[in-house]
């Protein structure tokens, strides 16, 4: 099922975008110091990544029901809103380009608030046997516009630092190293 392999795709996805910034929750539009900024960015992508990974594994080897689908539909819009929330209050990282870098996570968090609204007018009204392969296939596509959106916002973040500031913080985070696999 398309539901299925996009989903399980969302990792590799994930550690693509991690290899070259992070996530989290944070505090809004404030200032905090680069390090901090990294791990509440990757902070935040690596709980939208478990999220979305798990609703991934929900669907096992396909043939789910409607409801199934659904309900994993409903994992993947929450993970979403959450990771979007987590980016708009990730606040300016403390370095030269920290006003692009904000604006671009504030860009992707419009960009994915988007995306739910997406999702949930394929759910909406959907009913029958059909059903579950529609809604599977337009959230598939939603995670493929995330992904290319999300590289998007990785490329302005690196493109914005010209010092390397943000990329030195994104190596040293745990966080960031957690989501890519490279630390503990």
């Amino acid at each position: 099922m398309r539901f299925r392999r996009s989903l399980l795709a969302v990792p590799l996805l994930v550690m693509v975008v991690a290899a070259g910034c992070g996530g989290g929750s944070g505090g809004g539009s404030s200032t905090s110091s680069t390090d901090a900024w990294a791990d509440n960015v990757c902070g935040a992508l690596n709980t939208w990544k478990t999220s979305v990974t798990n609703a991934g594994a929900s669907i096992g080897g396909g043939g789910m029901s409607e409801d199934q689908v659904k309900s994993a539909v409903d994992q993947v819009k929450d993970a979403t809103s959450k990771l979007s929330s987590d980016l708009k209050g990730a606040g300016r990282p403390d370095t030269e380009s920290g006003e692009q870098a904000q604006a671009a996570l504030n860009k992707l968090s419009s960009q994915l608030d988007e995306d739910v609204k997406q999702i949930n007018q394929a759910v909406e009204g959907a009913s029958g046997a059909t059903a579950a392969v529609g809604i599977a296939t337009s959230v598939g596509a939603s995670l493929s516009q995330m992904g290319t959106q999300v590289s998007a916002a990785l490329q302005t973040l690196q493109n914005a630092d010209v010092k390397g500031e943000l990329n030195d913080a994104l190596q040293q985070s745990d966080a960031c190293k957690q989501l890519t696999g490279s630390g503990s």
